[in-house]
């Protein structure tokens, strides 16, 4: 006697409703703006870093500027204490400009925020 065996194959697949594709679709494209978001944040903070350098150089600077000031008080000559301290304001209000003007170029204003559906 011989036996068979009868093989079934089942194929299921789940068809997805207009809706939900359309949903997915646009979570695709939020997630694009997401990583798009992020990779200029990552830049921003690089060029932060790079503003914060230049600003500890700045302070630096300034240090020795004043070191000089205070070396020249112990000349005890007026005129070249005045103008030590005047050089050093002179300096001072011009990085000052220098960096209220790096600061507000270049601002962009915060992406607005897309409501997830």
């Amino acid at each position: 006697m011989v036996m068979r065996c009868a093989m079934f194959r089942i194929h299921h697949y789940h068809h997805l409703s207009p809706e939900l594709m359309e949903w997915l679709h646009e979570m695709r494209a939020d997630i694009k703006v997401i990583m798009f978001t992020l990779d200029d944040v990552l830049a921003n903070v690089r060029k932060e870093k790079t503003q914060i350098d230049s600003l500890i150089a700045l302070n630096v600077s300034t240090r020795e500027q004043l070191k000089s000031a205070i070396a020249a008080l112990a000349t005890l000559d007026p005129a070249h204490i005045q103008a030590a301290i005047d050089q050093v304001y002179t300096e001072q209000n011009a990085n000052i400009k220098e960096i209220q003007d790096a600061l507000n170029e270049n601002v962009v204003p915060p992406p607005t925020e897309k409501p997830l559906a």
